[in-house]
């Protein structure tokens, strides 16, 4: 949606029949784009109340996110609450929702600036979203994805597959035999980086971007982050969560290689880029790291 100035008498009428009273729309701005199209915050008063949320449309996300948020409510671990799916797009042309926008900052910024408070709360808040309980997770819907690191591995592969690479077949091979012992899965939402985790005076106050919510491996989101910020490793991050997951922590480097080769595969065949990479550079390095057994 380009502009929600063309649709305010759209959005009035779609705001007050999901709340169940009469809004104002008082201010509206568009929030910072991810992988996805860029949210909406919208101020309204609701009644008397003044309240802020975030509007959501996206063809084959929104549905989604909806329903896996809206099992989430009410658990140990802060979620926006969730209102107005309209999951045949009938309103706006494309799904839709929204929910509550969540005040506070987010935990990249101190992260990267070294702030214990802040590898603490990290640490901490995604050992929670990673152990919430069994009888909430059984609410969850079927189709909620369940991969291992090796399904990773295998799934990368198919993709670079096509190519013939031998670099890709090669890598490919020496992490099937490397394979270190994996962890259970554990549900999380499909990103545990930083900017997705909401602080408010030292305090998680919300975990948001469910879009890709999945039973996986626990290490690998973790380590992800490490692998955008390369300054985030080497101050212990990686044995502290493991030591509070109950895993050990072996196998550290396999899961590195595997980020590499698993954007690899997301790469394939595009000139897109991701965080510096591209395609080729991932392929480079990757070619370095089987001479060498090193990464860089």
């Amino acid at each position: 949606m380009q502009n929600p100035q063309n649709h305010l008498d759209k959005f009035k009428i779609y705001f007050s029949t999901a709340l169940g009273e009469e809004v104002v729309i008082q201010r509206f701005e568009m929030l910072r784009k991810s992988t996805r199209e860029a949210p909406w915050r919208f101020d309204l008063l609701v009644g008397d109340e003044p309240r802020s949320f975030v509007f959501r449309m996206h063809s084959r996300t929104s549905a989604r996110e909806y329903k896996v948020l809206e099992v989430l409510q009410n658990v140990e671990v802060p979620t926006p609450g969730v209102y107005g799916l309209d999951k045949k797009g009938k309103t706006f042309g494309q799904p839709c929702y929204f929910m509550d926008f969540i005040e506070g900052e987010t935990l990249l910024k101190p992260l990267l600036a070294g702030e214990a408070w802040a590898e603490d709360l990290y640490i901490d808040s995604a050992i929670r979203l990673l152990s919430l309980p069994e009888e909430v997770l059984e609410n969850l819907p079927a189709w909620v994805d369940r991969s291992s690191a090796e399904d990773l591995l295998d799934h990368a592969y198919q993709k670079l597959k096509p190519f013939n690479d031998l670099v890709a077949r090669k890598v490919y091979q020496e992490l099937k035999l490397e394979l270190p012992p994996l962890p259970q899965l554990r549900f999380s939402n499909g990103d545990l980086y930083p900017d997705n985790f909401i602080a408010r005076e030292g305090k998680l106050v919300g975990v948001i971007d469910f879009a890709n919510a999945s039973f996986g491996d626990p290490l690998f989101e973790f380590l992800l982050p490490l692998f955008i910020h390369r300054e985030l490793r080497g101050r212990g991050l990686e044995e502290r969560f493991c030591a509070r997951l109950g895993i050990e922590p072996v196998g550290l480097e396999w899961y590195h290689v595997l980020e590499y080769y698993d954007l690899w595969g997301f790469l394939a065949g595009t000139k897109d880029d991701f965080v510096g990479h591209t395609a080729e550079s991932i392929r480079e390095t990757l070619a370095a790291w089987l001479k060498s057994r090193k990464l860089p």
